[in-house]
């Protein structure tokens, strides 16, 4: 794929982002929206985003790098997102049945299918009858699926070092302090 694509990909997607923030903003629906402590976002201070919707779509915008970041890092160790999750799961937790996986990783139940039969053929895990219940099969790791966790945490550290590249360990420190009050606050949508 060429690079002039990925970037008209991208900008349509931006344009069509702004669209959307646009129209709710031309009615109202997001100015006149309370945040947590009751004021409007108009009212919210925030110099690095001047129009309706700018944090919003900044956190889009390099919430896809990282995602494309991450799947090319993976991919070398053969592997698709969100199989590290899984795999990191079995190694944390040990066999598992595959309807805990579902409930635990919060993924759609044929999303775990697909991954688990997508690692069983790589040679990743294996599935075996549960002692406790014979009739039900649980998910271990192979050999081959431990050893390959210390790859997926290399991935991971080079992609928070290409994450961060140029950020001092305060930046980096204010930075999670801030990704985690954000986390905490779009928690509260979730439970409305």
């Amino acid at each position: 794929m060429d690079g002039s694509r990925t970037t008209t990909g991208a900008r349509e997607s931006d344009a069509r982002y702004s669209a959307l923030n646009d129209s709710a903003a031309s009615d109202g629906a997001l100015r006149d929206s309370p945040s947590r402590n009751g004021t409007a976002l108009d009212d919210a201070p925030c110099d690095t985003a001047s129009r309706v919707g700018g944090i919003g779509h900044a956190l889009f915008r390099v919430g896809r790098a990282h995602r494309v970041a991450a799947a090319r890092l993976l991919r070398e160790i053969g592997l698709y997102p969100g199989q590290e999750i899984m795999l990191g799961h079995l190694a944390d937790h040990g066999e598992t049945r595959q309807s805990r996986l579902v409930a635990e990783i919060g993924t759609d139940p044929s999303t775990v299918t697909k991954m688990l039969q997508r690692l069983e053929r790589a040679g990743f895990v294996e599935r075996r009858p549960d002692p406790a219940d014979r009739r039900v099969s649980v998910v271990a790791l192979t050999a081959q699926g431990r050893d390959l966790q210390g790859r997926i945490e290399d991935s991971w550290r080079r992609l928070d070092a290409i994450t961060c590249d140029g950020f001092s360990g305060a930046d980096r420190e204010q930075f999670a302090v801030l990704l985690d009050r954000l986390e905490r606050n779009l928690a509260t949508c979730q439970e409305e």
